[in-house]
């Protein structure tokens, strides 16, 4: 259904911009997190996504450090 691709799409944003640091602030409309690996701001994160009935939970991992 569109809700669930939204909600998919929305939970892997939301978990990248934690990860980030930044919050949704940082502008989650140009992440673009149709891959599991993504680069923001010029770091890399893994996104993990699991479903649980109808509802999806994401986590996002950083790939790189300083």
């Amino acid at each position: 259904s569109k809700n669930k691709g939204t909600s998919y799409i929305w939970t892997r944003k939301e978990a990248v911009a934690k990860a980030n640091g930044r919050g949704i602030g940082m502008g989650i409309d140009k992440v673009d997190t149709s891959e599991d690996v993504v680069t923001v701001d010029g770091i890399r994160y893994r996104i993990f996504t699991n479903s649980v009935d109808e509802y999806y939970i994401s986590c996002a991992c950083r790939l790189e450090f300083p």
